[in-house]
Order: structure tokens, then sequence, then C-alpha cells
């Protein structure tokens, strides 16, 4: 292999590692960073494919082996919904996300067992840009924090993207929740970089 071909394709792993990350970040428990995790996720994935075309310069096979994730890339819905969502972000800093809410009971009542913390103004539940429920607390300086609480388990929520296609690799998707389909475009961009390093190893 190529020394500069190496360099790039080492390059592209880290931007596969980066997609990971913020995958797995917004997957866990990191609630106030959310958001910014699904745009980490959504740039890597970007760069992975401007990172691979590099080699162009180098490999003169690349065009040939390019083209055909190229034109199925084009042709398929959720890969162009992930490309035209990253021109968002970098331009209006909007990863359009909404949230989906199952309740499957809830009284108000229940509101009096919630751990609530000295000094609380106001509860939000189910907050649209995290899912998440909480508490707000007044501190000295005049901001604000926010206090966690975890709701009864047959309170679902979501974070979407519920403008997101339902097509991939010609297969329907059942599903529009932002980890599940960040897992496909994940995956998608993972095998092509697995074939370009048996292409051009």
């Amino acid at each position: 292999m190529k020394k500069e071909t190496s360099r790039i394709l080492d390059n592209t792993r880290e931007a596969l590692r980066g997609m990971k990350l913020g995958l797995d970040n917004f997957r866990g428990e990191d609630i106030e960073n959310k958001q910014m995790n699904i745009g980490n996720f959504v740039r890597m994935g970007r760069c992975v494919t401007f990172y691979l075309q590099n080699l162009r310069h180098i490999e003169p096979d690349f065009d040939n082996w390019y083209n055909i994730y190229q034109k199925e890339m084009k042709s398929d819905p959720l890969l162009q919904y992930f490309i035209q969502l990253r021109n968002k972000i970098e331009k209006e800093g909007e990863t359009s996300t909404g949230l989906s809410v199952y309740i499957g009971h809830f009284d108000s009542s229940e509101l009096q067992n919630i751990p609530k913390p000295e000094n609380a103004t106001s509860f939000t539940m189910c907050e649209g840009a995290t899912g998440a429920s909480y508490w707000l607390i007044p501190l000295p300086n005049g901001e604000s924090e926010k206090y966690y609480v975890k709701m009864n388990d047959s309170i679902i929520t979501s974070i979407i993207w519920p403008n997101a296609p339902n097509i991939h690799l010609g297969e329907k998707l059942e599903t529009n929740e932002v980890g599940e389909l960040g897992l496909l475009y994940y995956d998608y961009l993972s095998k092509m970089f697995q074939d370009a390093r048996k292409k051009f190893n």
C-alpha cells in the first residue's frame, strides 16, 4: 500500500471512529449534549466520503470503484437525507429532530412522587430537544440549573427525524428514530471503508 494511501485510509478510519463516538454518546446518558452529539455524528459521516475522495489523485482505479458507491448514494433516499442534513447543520445549526412521546399511563398526582429539589420553581416533562424531564432550580447568579428526573416506565420518549425517508437500499424502514437511522448510516459507511481497504491495500 502506498504511504499516502495508508494515511488517507487512517484518516477515514478516525472519521468513522468519530461517527461512532457521536452516536454512542447520543444513545448514552449525556442528556445535555444530545443535539451536539447528533451534529458531530452527521458531520463526521460526511468527512468519511470527503476523505476517501482524496484517493482519486493517488489510486488510478479510484473513480471506477467510487462511482458505484456514488451512484448508490445519490439514488438512496436515506443516504441523501444525511448529506442534506449535514449541509443544513453547517449552514443553520439545525439537526431537524423532533420528539415522539408514548404515554402508557400517567396521572398528574404522580408528580407529587417525583423527587423535587429545594427551591425548584418549575417542572418540564419530556422536553422537545432531549426528551428529558426536569425541575428548574434558580441559582444566586440569576441563571438556572436543570435537575433531571426519571419518569415512570410507561412514558417512552424517542428523538426522531420526522422528515426522514423510510427507504434504504431498497428496503422499507419501520423507524425514524435518530439512533436507529444513524446506525444504518454508520454501517453503510463502515462497509464502504472496509471495501476501500480491501481494494487499495
